[in-house]
Order: C-alpha cells, then sequence, then structure tokens
C-alpha cells in the first residue's frame, strides 16, 4: 500500500514501512496474536532509526501499533516523533463499539472487508488466495480487538488524526478524543470517502501529512 506513496514525497523524506510477519517477504515468520509482544519487538527494531527527526504514521489498527510504540519509546527516555499521525481509529482509550469479527464466519468477514472497500473483487473471486489472506485479516483483527487501554503520561508531541468522512467504524467524536493524548499541538481532518479513504484520497492526504505533519522536517 504505501509503495505507491513513494514517488508523492520529496527525496529528503525516506519511508520505511513497517511490514509485520505474515506479509509479503516475511509471509513464513510467525505472526502475533497478541500486541504487548509485537509492541516490544517493534519497539527495539525501530529504536536505531530513531536518532534523526522523524513522524509516525498509521492506519486503522496500525495507527494502534504506532500509538502504543510511541509511548514506549517515551517511557524509555526516547525523543518523540515530530508528530505522531493516526488514521481511521478511535481514541485508544475509548471503548470498542462495532461488532467484533476475529471469529466470524468467512462470509460474514468478506462481507464487511468489501463493504469497507478493504478487498478487491479479484481476491474475493479467488479462493487460493483468500486461504492465505483471510487468517492475516482475522489476526489483525484479533490484535484490534484484544487492545486494553491502560493509562500513561500524556505524550508531548502533536497528534494528527485523519478520517474518511463515510467511515462506519469510526466518527468524527472518536476522532477528535485523541486530542486528551498528548500536551502538544491538535490536528484533525477527514477526508472524503470511507474506512480506506487511505487508498481513495491518497494524494490529499499526503499532501496533508506532508504539510501539516511533516512541515518541521521539510523546512
Amino acid at each position: 500500500m504505501f509503495r505507491a506513496w513513494v514517488p508523492r514525497l520529496p527525496p529528503s523524506l525516506e519511508l520505511c514501512a513497517i511490514q509485520l510477519p505474515g506479509r509479503e517477504a516475511h509471509f513464513s515468520l510467525p505472526r502475533f496474536r497478541h500486541l504487548s509482544p509485537l509492541l516490544s519487538v517493534l519497539s527495539a527494531q525501530l529504536l536505531p532509526g530513531c536518532d534523526r527527526p522523524f513522524i509516525f504514521f498509521g492506519h486503522s489498527l496500525g495507527a494502534l501499533i504506532a500509538f502504543e510504540v510511541t509511548r514506549r519509546l517515551a517511557k524509555a527516555g526516547e525523543p518523540p516523533p515530530v508528530s505522531l499521525n493516526v488514521a481511521a481509529h478511535r481514541a485508544p482509550h475509548l471503548p470498542l463499539t462495532r461488532p467484533r469479527f476475529a471469529n466470524v464466519t468467512q462470509q460474514a468477514l468478506l462481507k464487511v472487508l468489501f463493504e469497507l472497500g478493504g478487498i478487491s473483487d479479484a481476491v474475493v473471486g479467488n479462493e487460493e488466495l483468500l486461504a492465505l489472506v483471510l487468517p492475516i485479516i482475522r489476526d489483525d483483527f484479533e490484535l484490534a480487538e484484544g487492545y486494553e487501554f491502560a493509562v500513561a503520561p500524556q505524550l508531548t508531541c502533536p497528534i494528527l488524526v485523519f478520517g474518511g468522512q463515510n467511515d462506519p467504524w469510526v466518527g468524527s467524536e472518536e476522532l477528535d478524543a485523541w486530542r486528551w493524548h498528548t500536551t502538544g499541538s491538535f490536528f484533525q481532518h477527514d477526508f472524503p470517502g470511507s474506512h480506506f479513504f487511505i487508498n481513495t484520497a491518497r494524494n490529499e492526504l499526503i499532501e496533508t501529512l506532508l504539510r501539516e505533519g511533516a512541515g518541521s522536517i521539510l523546512r
């Protein structure tokens, strides 16, 4: 998904996409079923690259991961990101209000993914591909749905929140509640589209992210 971002980014900004176990080049690696061990490994691996100005961006489950990694870096006394940018996820202290999907039938899972724009007709019609993709998606739901928020000091970095105007899962008030997690500045912007506006409004999202979230790096 993030490979398509590269042509839109200035040469001075390096894109480092996180590829979790079980995906693409890491397909053969065991997938994480719980967030805590994933966050421990990921924080340790990201730390060496945090010696220069950086920003975090995460969409949906990625937003939750980016938030918790930022909190772990803060707890370790490491410099915060220039900004924490999160998309399509409610503020982490809010309870889950949507239905749970980690253990629903394949038909129900495909239905919700299709409605959200998170899966294509080509994948739905390919049973072999579905057999590879759906277990990964179920694990993602399990990670997100098993999350338990723990109170910790507020972050100090700016938080920028992005949402889809027609996202059935995440409303504007749930996005606005992210402001309670930082003593820094807060910015919120909604784009046309649903949960996966990250694809349908890609150019507008990148422009806003560069201007509002990475501006101080690029000056």
